[in-house]
Order: C-alpha cells, then structure tokens, then sequence
C-alpha cells in the first residue's frame, strides 16, 4: 500500500472508522467465522476493549452526527431569517436606501465604495441587503469600503422598486437622478476622478 493510501487511511475520521468497523466485526461475527480464522482465544481476552472501543467510537459518531445536525438546522434558520430581512427591507426602502441601492445599476457595477459610518447604509447591512466586499488595497482606516449586493437581494431589486425608468429615460427623469443621488456618492466619484487625473 502506497505512503499516500497509509496516510488517507490514518487520518482521524477515517481511522475511527477502522477502528468501529473492526470492533464490529470481532464482537458480532458469527462464532463459525471466528473459528475458522483461531480468533477465538485472542477475542474472548480482549472482548472488555473490543466492547469499550466500539461504544465510544459509536458515542463519537453519535455527538458529531447530533452536532452537524444542529448546525444544519441552525444554519437553515439564519438563511430563512436573513431571507425574511431581506424580503422586509426591500418592500419599506426609504428615499436615502433606495438612491444608495440605484447606484449599482447607475455605475454598472458588482461593488460600489461607501461610507459605512452613514445610517442608510448601515441599515441595508443590517437587514443583509448590502454585504461587505472589500477590495485587495482597502484598509480599515478608509472613509470609503466596498460593498455589493447580496445575491438573495439582487433579483428583488427591479426596476419598480427602485424606481428607475425602464427604457429611454427623458430630462425630466435624468435630472430626478442627479438630483436624488446621496451627496457621499458624489463626493466619492469626485475624489476618484481627481485621483485618475492626477
């Protein structure tokens, strides 16, 4: 057997595994099959182990199985609230939320520089409509972090619940754009053209 085979066979889990599998089969084989290998002896003295062994390598399985079961249902629960929170969030956006949310579709862009200190996007990340999405470069201490979308948010956000034209767009809408956009964007847009620039 191969160094690679050992070691996929040593790893913790796997050699519980062994362990129970072998326990098993020397406590509840038939005696006949027992016999025929002159296991007998050997297993009538070690049967106290055997049966220590087996029961608390089932005990393991039984505690991770219980575990990774409560962590499923645990975990199902979070997505169902956040799913909720979402749903909540999207149908009561006020004027600053939804302007904040239409500049993904404004920029034609996944992520989008905020400044997180500001209470409208605060609560978008609180109801889990916004998430985090830092770029490679971006330290804690700037005024400005990348946020995207959620994907469970994303398809909810249509045009009618953002308010944005559908189609060409007359004067009258683009300038309602301009006007409603948050002042943070703006000023943010400003600062990375100067940086282009410069």
């Amino acid at each position: 057997m191969s160094q690679l085979s050992w070691n996929q066979i040593l790893q913790p889990r796997k050699l519980l595994v062994w362990i129970w599998a072998l326990c098993a089969l020397m406590l509840f084989s038939p005696a006949r099959i027992i016999e025929r290998f002159g296991l007998t002896e050997i297993i009538q003295e070690i049967s106290p182990m055997l049966g220590i062994a087996f029961f608390l390598v089932s005990a393991i399985f039984i505690c991770e199985t219980a575990s990774e079961s409560f962590s499923w249902v645990l975990n199902r629960r979070r997505r169902q609230e956040m799913k909720q929170a979402i749903d909540e969030k999207v149908t009561m956006l006020d004027h600053q939320e939804r302007a904040i949310l239409r500049e993904f579709f404004i920029q034609r862009r996944s992520t989008i520089t905020l400044p997180d200190h500001e209470p409208a996007v605060r609560a978008l990340l609180e109801a889990h409509v916004l998430l985090r999405n830092p770029a490679p470069d971006e330290k804690e201490t700037d005024a400005y972090k990348g946020f995207a979308l959620h994907q469970w948010a994303r398809p909810k956000l249509t045009s009618r619940v953002l308010q944005l034209p559908v189609g060409d767009m007359t004067e009258e809408q683009i300038r309602y754009l301009k006007q409603t956009r948050p002042a943070f964007v703006i000023k943010d847009m400003r600062m990375r053209r100067r940086r282009i620039a410069a």
